[in-house]
Formats: structure tokens, C-alpha cells, sequence
């Protein structure tokens, strides 16, 4: 299992992120992408060529019921098939380590899906942790600096590579 992850760090992909001028820094690195209210938020836009709305809304339904593949959880928690609109609440988990003892992280979110004709646009928001010593917004989380770091390159791989990714996936195929 950790082979796969860090064959997925390693492999990473780049998506076009919107209005993300900002991000939480650690150091001098640039780690989650956050809005100008100072929350973390993901946001991605992409055209599927040839797709109607009503084929993307399918595709983003049948990918909400089979989930990702990760230690976590989606529901979904708002369908308007009008609108193509999905809203869902979801978490996932990873290890992580304090100096030299094991943590375990529970990162839950919110996921949106808005599909139109030939594009669809993904928002993922309210992300918090929660950990043995430490339950709120992930921006705002605290502790030794090792841990802290560790929690945001994780979760940003967890997004970018896990959640973004397979949902793009599922996307672009007609299912």
C-alpha cells in the first residue's frame, strides 16, 4: 500500500485549478491550494468534447455510487437533475506520524459536480481534519511542523491524484 502511494506521488498529474492564487504554504512551499477567504478549495473545469450534459451527469452518478479507490467514504447528499448538480460528503484516511509515533488522519470534505453540455466542473471544499489531538478545518491545523507538512502533501495527493483523477476517468469514458 505504500508502494502505491508513493508510486503515486511520484506520478502525479496537473490539473487546471481556478481562481487559486493562493496556497498554504509550509516553508517555503506552495501545498494546498486556498481561496480568498483563506479556506482550502479545489476547483477544476474540464471540457469533454462531444459529451451533452446529460451523458456527464450519468457518468458523475455512476461514479458517486462506486466511490473511489482509497480508505474513505462519499454519499451523496444532493441530486438535481435539472440543474446537473451532485453534492456529496465523503472522507478518507491516511497514516501519518508524529516524531516516531503513528497517527491516523481522517480528512472529510465536500464534493461538487455541476455538468453542462461538453464540460463539467468539480469543487472540492470544507476540508477538515481529525486526528487524536486535533479536529477542525485543515487550514488551520497545528502541530509539530514534520506532521503538519506530511498531512498537507498527503492530502493534496489524495485529491489531485485519487479523487481528481479517477473522477476525470470516469468522465471522459462513455460508462
Amino acid at each position: 500500500m505504500r508502494f502505491a502511494y508513493l508510486l503515486l506521488l511520484v506520478c502525479g498529474t496537473s490539473y487546471s485549478v481556478l481562481s487559486q492564487n493562493m496556497t498554504i504554504r509550509y516553508g517555503k512551499k506552495h501545498i494546498l491550494p486556498i481561496d480568498e477567504n483563506g479556506h482550502a478549495i479545489y476547483q477544476v473545469v474540464e471540457q469533454v468534447p462531444g459529451a451533452s450534459a446529460a451523458q456527464l451527469y450519468q457518468r458523475s452518478r455512476k461514479w458517486f455510487a462506486n466511490g473511489y479507490d482509497w480508505d474513505g467514504k462519499l454519499q451523496l447528499s444532493g441530486i438535481d437533475s435539472l440543474t446537473g448538480e451532485l453534492t456529496s460528503k465523503g472522507w478518507f484516511k491516511f497514516g501519518s506520524t508524529i516524531y516516531i509515533f503513528p497517527v491516523s488522519v481522517t480528512v472529510s470534505h465536500c464534493m461538487s459536480v455541476k455538468v453542462k453540455e461538453d464540460q463539467y466542473q468539480v469543487e472540492i471544499t470544507n476540508l477538515s481534519l481529525k486526528t487524536p489531538f486535533y479536529k477542525g478545518p485543515i487550514e488551520s491545523v497545528h502541530g509539530p511542523s514534520g506532521f503538519v507538512h506530511d498531512t498537507f502533501i498527503q492530502t493534496d495527493t489524495i485529491v489531485q491524484v485519487i479523487l481528481l483523477e479517477s473522477f476525470r476517468k470516469a468522465m471522459k469514458i462513455d460508462n
